[in-house]
């Protein structure tokens, strides 16, 4: 079920009933404006579609939960990735180091390694070396504005492909789907 609401409303009530009659609900963002339904209608669509494929059982979620995830679009898009991420994604499955994980986090932290320590809940040397081994291995131009968009995308890329949504989902818990042990190549 979609749901078009003109304001901020209560959905606690709509959490029981989904439980209680087995529901699927998506809430749209606020519609300000009734013609702008048809763009509203499509974020709202895309987030059930995603749901139904990703998620089990009733809910009730909302479009704001999923903005990022609109990257999904661009997922196929294994041209857009930076050649030095994906050999830092590949070195990440070899060795089950998480330093794609670290990159995005730095990106998304305006290269705050005090807040990427936060986000990571790891220790401060632990990133500081997981950096200093991006640049120097790995030939990542960390301190070029020039390629930060490049990177931050990249590693946003290909950490949806390996299905680690969990970083771009607020608020809602996805349980896995049976499809989701299987990477795409």
């Amino acid at each position: 079920m979609l749901l078009f609401l003109n304001d901020g409303h209560d959905l606690t009530q709509f959490d029981d009933l989904a439980r209680q009659f087995h529901l699927r609900v998506v809430v749209s963002d606020v519609l300000d404006r009734l013609y702008h339904l048809p763009r509203y209608y499509r974020a709202a669509d895309e987030v059930m579609q995603y749901l139904r494929a990703h998620t089990a059982g009733s809910w009730v979620a909302r479009v704001e939960q999923f903005h990022d995830l609109m990257l999904r679009q661009l997922q196929g898009r294994t041209d857009l990735i930076h050649p030095q991420i994906r050999a830092l994604f590949d070195y990440d499955h070899q060795y089950h180091t998480q330093y794609c994980r670290t990159l995005y986090t730095y990106c998304i932290s305006h290269h705050s390694v005090k807040q990427t320590c936060a986000q990571l809940f790891t220790h401060r040397n632990t990133v500081l070396y997981r950096l200093r081994k991006m640049k120097e291995e790995f030939d990542l131009p960390l301190d070029d504005p020039s390629q930060a968009l490049a990177l931050l995308l990249s590693a946003a890329l290909v950490l949806l492909w390996d299905h680690q949504d969990q970083l771009f989902v607020r608020g809602f818990q996805l349980a896995p789907s049976p499809a989701a042990g299987a990477r795409q190549s």
